[in-house]
């Protein structure tokens, strides 16, 4: 193994952050001096993200790529963001890109990374580069595979195991004139090559590997594309393939390209997935399903759409996410349902994306295009809900209440129309002045000015407030002189309890005072009270009720 110790300065910007509900946000950060690029993201244990992406320079007489690691939180913050390897391009016009593979999270919480410096590298840094990092993204080794002769074209990273990682994508001989073909290198928990494996299914068109599944220890599933053709074919753990290749040509028209490719394999389904850049029209996306045995099961080409990055990912349901350019030439992610139509899609970074525990997808890309001595391109990272949230309430109902004990029904108009939950939580400023239930109801208690809030239960934390003026609830004098005379205590004289009926209004409180005024005991939700520890005397009994405050004396016997 060789190992690659290169030293950098560290330095990244955050830009801006916007917070939404529930915690979406746009970021953007820049990793030094050049124009960064996303390839590919992870969720990690922890719920946040890593990006593997690359640090591209382009100035007069410097040419170079770097790759990188950065840890985004769950709300757009930046943890730390860590450069690797370089390699410097064999001239100022070749464009300065490596292909970036994968990046995964080990049990321990390490990252292993691979990616590749092409033909447009010079000998002595283009290759396979393999990484592994601790935590925070500081280097623990790297294995750097080189052949002056062979160019690799990566498409994927798959961890088979801790201990088996398999390299997919195609090799090109320096010979064979821009003809490269599919090729599958394994490699241990180190970086050590333990196959590496060229698979040429036609000599006169190029192929690629793009996607596995170890189906078992001794059997790895492998699907891939040449020309305008989709295969799939098996290989055992030493990278020998178990029977025939199955090959289905694509009708609708795939374009002939194999980097504006994808697959994905749905290990549930049992099926294979591939979007393609349409051949027929540049702002058209082929999209396929297949069988594990490479059989056609269905395809449709969408129009408007051009695929630009190998972004594929399949989620439950039978249903898959991809992104792509619409007409107006707007980044977007989308996701189909098992019927090949899309439901839903967002203005979102193209490159890479990934579906969160938080039902979220989070994407990123570049922000910068342009390759000149100002570079000022940074990576770009959006986070969307995937479940439609509460954006605006619109409370319905009266300003006042004027009549006694009168009631109110507060309807919500939610915006959108569409939001996943629309179940609110109502409250009231002052439950001395009214009361309110679940459902929006109100009823008057007192005279005064009260603020109702409802508040969506989505985790959006969307709330709106309607304030209403209650009058007319204040209790007349012979309304109260009637109720006077309906207070009842007994026994009067008492001893050790006492109890307190009232049949024309609701009881809410029981005071018992001396005869100065003083508060000796206070009593709700009950009508009988306890006076056993109270000194014989004469007292004064404040009873509260929804109708007004009556006074009645008590005189207690030892």
């Amino acid at each position: 193994m060789k190992n690659i110790l290169t030293l950098f300065v560290c330095l990244f910007t955050v830009v801006k952050i916007q917070a939404q509900a529930p915690c979406e946000f746009e970021s953007y950060y820049l990793l030094g001096d050049g124009t960064e690029y996303g390839y590919k993201i992870i969720e990690t244990r922890d719920s946040n993200y890593v990006i593997l992406g690359a640090l591209a320079k382009q100035k007069v007489g410097l040419n170079q790529a770097t790759f990188t690691l950065t840890k985004v939180g769950k709300c757009g913050e930046i943890f730390w963001s860590q450069p690797y390897d370089t390699a410097y391009a064999n001239s100022f016009n070749n464009y300065p890109l490596p292909t970036l593979a994968n990046v995964h999270e080990l049990d321990n919480g390490d990252f292993i990374f691979a990616g590749s410096f092409t033909k447009f590298y010079n000998n002595t840094t283009r290759g396979v580069y393999i990484t592994k990092t601790n935590s925070s993204g500081i280097r623990k080794w790297s294995n750097y595979i080189n052949d002056s002769n062979t160019y690799f074209y990566l498409s994927n990273f798959i961890k088979i195991n801790d201990n088996k990682f398999l390299l997919l994508g195609a090799k090109e001989i320096a010979s064979s004139q821009n003809n490269p073909h599919g090729f599958a290198m394994m490699v241990d928990s180190i970086g050590n090559v333990l196959f590496n494996n060229y698979y040429n299914t036609n000599n006169l068109v190029q192929s690629r590997i793009h996607n596995a599944y170890a189906q078992s220890a001794n059997e790895i599933l492998l699907g891939g594309t040449e020309d305008t053709t989709f295969f799939t074919l098996k290989f055992d753990s030493l990278g020998n393939v178990i029977g025939a290749i199955n090959k289905t040509p694509i009708k609708l028209g795939m374009s002939t390209s194999t980097e504006s490719k994808s697959i994905s394999i749905d290990t549930i389904q049992k099926k294979i997935w591939l979007v393609s850049l349409a051949n027929s029209d540049v702002l058209k996306t082929y999209v396929a399903q297949f069988d594990y045995a490479g059989t056609l099961v269905k395809e449709t080409v969408l129009d408007s759409l051009r695929l630009i990055n190998s972004n594929l990912l399949v989620l439950p349901n039978n249903s898959i996410l991809f992104s792509a350019i619409d007409y107006k030439f707007y980044s977007k992610v989308f996701i189909l349902d098992s019927n090949l139509s899309v439901i839903w899609q967002q203005l979102m970074p193209d490159n890479c994306a990934v579906v969160t525990t938080d039902s979220s997808v989070v994407s990123c890309s570049s922000a910068g295009v342009v390759f000149t001595d100002e570079n000022n391109g940074g990576i770009q990272i959006y986070k969307r809900s995937l479940k439609i949230f509460v954006k605006n309430i619109m409370l319905n109902g009266p300003n006042t209440i004027t009549q006694k004990n009168g009631q109110a029904q507060f309807t919500p108009a939610i915006t959108p129309t569409d939001a996943a939950n629309q179940q609110l939580i109502w409250s009231i400023s002052d439950t001395n002045i009214a009361s309110i239930t679940q459902t929006g109801l109100v009823t008057a208690k007192n005279n005064g000015m009260v603020t109702i809030v409802a508040t969506a239960n989505d985790g959006s934390h969307i709330t709106s407030f309607k304030t209403i003026t209650i009058t007319n609830q204040t209790v007349g004098i012979n309304e109260l002189l009637a109720t006077e005379n309906q207070v009842t205590l007994y026994p009067n004289p008492a001893q050790n309890q006492l109890t307190v009926v009232c049949n024309v209004a609701q009881i809410q409180a029981i005071q018992l005072l001396d005869m100065s005024g003083k508060l000796l005991n206070s009593y709700t939700n009950t009508h009988t009270v306890d006076i056993s520890t109270c000194a014989a005397g004469l007292y004064l009994v404040k009873v509260e009720t929804d109708k007004g405050v009556i006074f009645k004396k008590l005189v207690i016997s030892k």
